[in-house]
């Protein structure tokens, strides 16, 4: 059994990470079970009353967020732990999108350079993997017609 630290990511905040909870899996045990066992835990510790399809489990790495566990992973078999391991709780909006592995998530931030603003972040799903898929997400998302589009990874640490 492995005690990894719970933190909230919460990607539009000014402190995008914060500590929840210290939880226990077991070697063997899926996602989801995790997540069933998590949901009293979340009720009565954190005051977060929530369904199984409105959050997931990321990796943690510093306090960046990165692959999304989906519910059929097994613990040690799919996803590696250790004794120091953290992982992200993400509260959804909308039920979970990430299905497969072949998919990604990618946070985006719309810029507004006569503001000097951005925008809170906002997921993009990808099926492919591709940078026209991406511009094409971002320019439905936005409104943006696909030639007036330019997009740039950001750098440093998150957010």
């Amino acid at each position: 059994r492995t005690c990894p630290g719970r933190y909230q990511l919460l990607v539009n905040e000014s402190e995008p990470c914060r500590f929840l909870l210290d939880t226990v899996f077991a070697k063997g045990m899926t996602v989801r079970q995790s997540k069933e066992e998590l949901l009293p835990q979340l009720r009565d510790q954190c005051k977060l009353d929530l369904s199984i399809d409105r959050f997931r489990l990321r990796k943690k790495t510093w306090k960046n967020p990165g692959t999304v566990f989906l519910e059929y992973h097994v613990y040690e078999e799919d996803i590696n732990i250790s004794s120091n391991w953290e992982v992200f709780l993400e509260v959804l909006d909308e039920p979970e999108r990430m299905k497969s592995m072949s998919q990604l998530a990618v946070l985006t931030r719309r810029w507004f350079p006569t503001q000097m603003k951005l925008e809170p972040f906002r997921e993009v799903v990808l099926e492919t993997s591709s940078v026209d898929e991406l511009k094409e997400k971002l320019s439905e998302m936005s409104e943006i017609p696909l030639e007036n589009l330019e997009f740039a990874k950001g750098r440093g640490a998150f957010p």
